[in-house]
């Protein structure tokens, strides 16, 4: 590992266990908004595929009810300060969010204590593991990293039951996980899948106290639609 790397990993570390939790703990005191989800990203600049489905199925069941923030940049193309400004932008956001909704490594979201009203779905690009990442992957977490990099996830979407061992490994813990999806083929051939799951073009016509309680919906069984790519049903019918 070179210097540039070592480099790196010291502003991660120092962003994670000071700077952010400093920025979220000053809007600790902000009330957690029950129909306020968040999509972030670090990889892209405009929503990743892995979230369009869930995206769009939001948008057209709760548009009348729920507020989607949408919050992405591609960390390996901006510059420090758009970085900086970014996650400090988003810290405020994630003290108010009751759901924040992310497919891929995202520092910020790992680097507090947050709230236990607020429920963290890690999407995983919506498919398997092609490679060892995480703790397995001494070029991904290197050893001597201080901080969890994976901390808060509540929810992590993979592909199969096959899959979850090895997240567990490369997380070292073992979060809630479901394998349920559909082929991204199905998606990427031009149907528009939150059609058919919702039966419907048109948003719900219908009254809601926004975005259910974690408390509530801890307590059952987690069953969500996704595009997979891996050993998954064409379906879409929920597991």
């Amino acid at each position: 590992m070179g210097l540039g790397f070592k480099l790196k990993q010291q502003l991660k570390m120092l962003s994670q266990n000071v700077y952010l939790p400093a920025v979220y703990d000053r809007h600790r005191a902000d009330k957690v908004e029950s129909n306020l989800v968040v999509f972030a990203d670090a990889h892209h600049d405009e929503r990743p595929e892995a979230m369009e489905l869930l995206y769009r199925m939001l948008r057209r069941s709760g548009e009348e009810y729920i507020h989607i923030v949408q919050m992405y940049l591609d960390f390996s193309k901006a510059s420090s300060k758009q970085i900086f400004d970014f996650s400090t932008q988003f810290m405020a956001v994630y003290a108010k969010a009751s759901v924040v909704v992310i497919c891929d490594n995202f520092l910020p979201v790992a680097s507090c204590r947050k709230k236990p009203e607020t429920l963290v779905i890690q999407l995983w690009h919506g498919c398997g593991c092609y490679k060892k990442f995480g703790y397995d992957a001494e070029d991904d977490i290197p050893e001597g990293y201080k901080g969890d990099v994976f901390r808060n996830m509540d929810l992590v979407t993979v592909s199969s039951e096959a899959a979850v061992g090895p997240f567990c490994s490369a997380m070292h813990k073992r979060p809630a996980l479901t394998g349920s999806g559909m082929q991204r083929e199905a998606y990427s051939a031009g149907k528009d899948p939150a059609d058919e799951e919702l039966g419907q073009k048109e948003p719900v016509g219908k009254e809601s106290e926004g975005i259910k309680s974690n408390r509530e919906i801890k307590e059952k069984k987690a069953s969500i639609t996704f595009p997979m790519g891996f050993g998954v049903p064409d379906h879409l019918s929920p597991a």
